[in-house]
């Protein structure tokens, strides 16, 4: 599943937080591409360039200590514009994705769409073949 949403929301969504970093991911090529110089949380925002179709952002804080996690509230109603389900994935996975977001406690009242991604175009026109 894929979850939609902007970098506002996202912000919006952690509340307001001085310790919060956000981002693009950098999509590279391990082998080639050069390292950018300046990035304090540089390995924290890179990923493979295969996934670059992805236009991923990402989120992280600043420990207090240095193995130690925080726990964050996060509302999922402001962060998720909408819920995307694969193509390739059978109804009952989007069935039951629906059914974690209308749960009674927190519920998220956001669309689950099963992507369209692999259907064939219909351009509206009909050919016919001789």
């Amino acid at each position: 599943i894929a979850i939609e949403s902007t970098v506002g929301q996202l912000r919006e969504s952690l509340g307001d937080r001085t310790d919060l970093i956000i981002d693009r991911v950098r999509y590279m090529d391990f082998e080639q591409d050069p390292i950018e110089k300046g990035h304090r949380h540089y390995r924290l925002f890179v990923k493979r360039k295969s996934f670059e179709h992805e236009k991923e952002i990402r989120a992280t804080i600043l420990l207090p200590k240095e193995g130690e996690g925080v726990a964050l509230h996060c509302d999922l109603d402001i962060l998720i514009t909408s819920v995307h389900v694969s193509p390739t994935a059978d109804a009952f996975v989007r069935d039951a994705i629906e059914v974690l977001c209308t749960r009674k406690h927190n519920p998220v009242n956001k669309p689950v769409l099963q992507s369209r991604m692999y259907r064939v175009a219909d351009y509206g026109i009909d050919i016919k073949a001789n």
